[in-house]
């Protein structure tokens, strides 16, 4: 996928950040059917990259594959020296098993419907490396379970990025109709009711498998 990524942004000369932005785009903008016109001119040429990362996203389903891409670009244009490094794996393997030891306690036979969902949120999910494994074995090992995902982030490329693995993984396991996910952009530790949210991109799917996008402002 490096090799794909790497060939587009050199064709347009862009730098790398920009580059990874735009192929987010394109990705979210095909998952829901609707592309704005400006990325449109960029479509036809990232097409190898995205056929890329879909063979990548079906081969392993359960990697933070855009995350990995992205430490991949960071380590390029230089803002690792920013501290900006994404959770491991094996950690986040880990935190989901620690959940899972716990499912019995939370009795989630009773979360079976969207009138009395299972919440589940990731105040700083980063491209959601953290809640692919936790959702994996929660939709596997209850299959009535019906969730509620809230997801956040200061950082626009990992809302996009934890949007699309979300949204695929929901696609794989086959639960978009057990599932309502909602990823928004802003600091929800200092404002925890998203006051000042800038935007929120949200999947919604109701009983009947209807999926809507929408974009909400914050004003």
């Amino acid at each position: 996928m490096e090799k794909e990524f790497e060939s587009f942004r050199r064709q347009h000369q862009l730098n790398y950040k920009e580059a990874y932005r735009i192929f987010l785009k394109l990705c979210a903008g095909g998952l829901v059917g609707k592309l704005p016109k400006e990325f449109q001119p960029y479509e036809e040429s990232a097409l190898p990259l995205i056929k890329s990362f879909l063979e990548t996203a079906n081969k392993n389903p359960y990697r933070d594959n855009l995350g990995e891409l992205w430490m991949w670009v960071v380590n390029n244009y230089g803002k690792a020296e920013n501290g900006q490094f994404f959770t491991p794996k094996d950690v986040c393997e880990l935190i989901s098993k620690m959940m899972m030891d716990r499912s019995d306690y939370l009795k989630l036979d009773r979360y079976n419907s969207f009138d009395n969902p299972f919440k589940f949120e990731e105040p700083c999910c980063g491209s959601g490396a953290m809640v692919i494994p936790v959702y994996r074995d929660l939709m596997n090992n209850n299959p009535d379970l019906h969730i509620e995902l809230f997801l956040n982030d200061l950082d626009e490329v990992c809302t996009i990025a934890a949007f699309i693995q979300i949204t695929l993984l929901m696609i794989h396991l086959d639960s978009m109709h057990r599932t309502k996910l909602v990823v928004t952009r802003g600091n929800i530790l200092t404002h925890p009711h998203g006051e000042e949210l800038r935007y929120a991109v949200g999947l919604s799917n109701d009983e009947i498998l209807k999926t809507e996008w929408r974009i909400l402002n914050s004003k």
